[in-house]
């Protein structure tokens, strides 16, 4: 009988979610004389911070795929050694962001260019999840129709729907905490400095 994929993460995917989440109500206390400092090490927390969520959920998900592919049988095995091979790839990503420096000299603009480039970049990535998630029914289907490594596409399918939807919330949920920042604390600031409200648009646009 085939053993069930989804239970062993079932739990860690919705404390990740919930972890992540939790990360919009936390106080950041990044504090200088200059408040476009401050907003910046604010910004870099927030990046940070979640990066942390995302080592966190490829950590656990390399040593449970790791362990599942060991003792695992067809459709579970490969699930797992999916879920093991995509998250060296989210570890790779949150460790360089983790270890990203600070420059020595800022300028609005600078700020301005760091801000909307976090939140293209998840907008971005977010679309690129909603395509995983299609390639991974896509594999399930095709393991329907094939005789040789059904069980290999299935598993494989399986793993790359799950791995897209973490991903899904992941980048939406950090682009709305970014957002949310930018709205909240940088756009009095370019509006203090005298930028017209319309010319925002411009920057705004992907």
């Amino acid at each position: 009988m085939e053993k069930s994929v989804s239970s062993p993460l079932r739990s860690l995917k919705i404390g990740a979610l919930l972890v992540l989440l939790s990360g919009v109500f936390i106080p950041l206390t990044a504090q200088t004389g200059d408040p476009l400092e401050t907003y910046y090490e604010n910004l870099m927390e927030r990046n940070r911070y979640g990066m942390m969520v995302l080592g966190s959920w490829a950590a656990v998900n390399m040593a449970t795929g790791a362990v599942g592919y060991y003792r695992g049988e067809g459709v579970n095995r490969y699930f797992h050694q999916m879920n093991l091979f995509w998250n060296v790839v989210n570890m790779g990503i949150a460790s360089t962001a983790l270890f990203s420096s600070m420059p020595e000299t800022l300028s609005l603009g600078e700020v301005l260019q760091t801000q909307m480039g976090f939140e293209k970049a998840f907008m971005v990535n977010g679309a690129l999840d909603v395509a995983y998630m299609a390639g991974g029914l896509y594999l399930i289907e095709r393991s329907k129709n094939v005789t040789n490594h059904a069980s290999r596409l299935k598993g494989y399918g399986r793993s790359v729907i799950l791995q897209g939807a973490f991903l899904f919330a992941f980048d939406f949920t950090m682009y709305f905490i970014q957002h949310h920042h930018y709205k909240m604390d940088l756009l009095p600031m370019i509006d203090a400095a005298g930028r017209p409200a319309a010319g925002l648009s411009m920057v705004l646009t992907f």
